[in-house]
């Protein structure tokens, strides 16, 4: 039975464990104001699971902050093992907003929780990392300077 996490502003993150999975569903909308907290809330609920679904189907609004946070947990599970599927329909708000910025490219997006997420690639060494507890990030490698050119 899912387990609904404290409410976090304007969105509710509910975690559902089962045998060979977690689910997350994030409802409602993930923005600046509480991207950090639903950050913390995905670093808790990956804990101990293999697998790693995060379904944003029932999401009225995503910004850059939510998007951030989504790159950040691919990023560190992608160093650290888990396998991280992120569910979004083509025409849901994520869906749309996840592939008018290019990161439908990038996370393992799939348009349903029957569908297995596309094959993404392990990051290339350097490209961005996470401390162990999804905290702190450095997502890019530094811009050459132009001498390097």
């Amino acid at each position: 039975m899912p387990v609904p996490e404290e409410p976090t502003a304007l969105a509710e993150v509910v975690v559902s464990r089962g045998p060979d999975r977690t689910l997350v569903e994030i409802v409602g909308e993930l923005d600046m104001s509480n991207a950090d907290d639903v950050q913390k809330q995905l670093g808790k609920a990956v804990e101990g699971s293999d697998v790693l679904v995060v379904d944003l189907s029932r999401l009225g609004f995503i910004d850059s902050a939510g998007i951030a946070v989504l790159d950040r947990l691919h990023r560190w599970l992608n160093s650290s093992g888990p396998t991280l599927m992120i569910v979004a329909a083509p025409r849901s708000v994520a869906g749309r907003t996840l592939r008018m910025a290019g990161m439908d490219r990038v996370l393992p997006v799939t348009p349903s929780r029957d569908e297995p997420a596309v094959s993404r690639d392990r990051l290339p060494p350097g490209r961005g990392e996470l401390t162990p507890a999804l905290g702190e990030s450095t997502l890019s490698p530094p811009l050459p300077s132009l001498e390097d050119s």
